[in-house]
């Protein structure tokens, strides 16, 4: 973690299960929490393709704790898996925008919105 008055980084241990590695994801700053959706993993060989992830994972930034979001209406993980898209912060909605689902070879092109006053824990 990087510490703005000492401008120095400083390495933390976490209590809770962190994401797994990935790139292509995005990370945004809700209040004291980092927001960090989607993204690619490992090589999936057989596929000729990298694994997508559609987890939306938020760590509290005072008690170095993640958790796994579930904005859905049923309670079961809807969201789209995706990595290299792009999303902001606007408001209390987390809005997200395309991405590429290499298992499925598919190229979004819609906007999907996170509302935070809205989620389930």
């Amino acid at each position: 973690m990087y510490e703005h008055a000492n401008a120095k980084w400083k390495l933390e241990s976490y209590s809770s299960d962190v994401p797994d590695v990935r790139f292509g994801h995005t990370m945004n700053i809700y209040g004291n929490q980092l927001v960090v959706l989607g993204g690619g993993g490992p090589q999936i060989p057989r596929m000729k393709s990298r694994k997508a992830y559609s987890d939306l994972r938020i760590m509290d930034i005072a008690t170095m704790k993640w958790s796994d979001q579930d904005f859905s209406k049923d309670g079961k993980h809807d969201r789209l898996k995706r990595m290299n898209h792009c999303a902001a912060i606007l408001g209390g909605m987390l809005v997200v925008h395309g991405g590429l689902n290499t298992e499925e070879n598919y190229l979004y092109d819609q906007i999907e919105l996170f509302d935070f006053g809205k989620k389930k824990n």
